[in-house]
């Protein structure tokens, strides 16, 4: 296991959260509940969901990669590099409605 620290983001605190090891959570349902921060994603990745309002993974998958995109602004391109394959680890994908 891996544990993130808090992520502080405007006055917005995620707590603890410990991240389980990738393989046993793929096909999950429990995992679409789970927040961004419960992903082994960068911390910009980690700040820029939490900025943008994404609480829950199921969220996030519903969104397009252009939605997206245009949601992270600056970090957009560094954060899009690695969500897909992260996602994919899981056996999601943007745009899961």
């Amino acid at each position: 296991m891996k544990n993130i620290d808090a992520i502080d983001l405007d006055g917005v605190v995620v707590p603890d959260a410990t991240v389980q090891d990738t393989m046993s959570l793929a096909g999950d349902p429990a995992l679409l509940r789970l927040g961004p921060w419960e992903l082994p994603l960068s911390v910009l990745g980690q700040q820029c969901l939490v900025a943008m309002g994404i609480r829950t993974i199921g969220e996030l998958i519903a969104m397009t990669e252009t939605e997206l995109l245009k949601g992270l602004g600056k970090h957009g391109r560094r954060v899009m590099m690695e969500l897909p394959d992260v996602l994919s680890e899981h056996g999601l994908s943007f745009g899961e409605r």
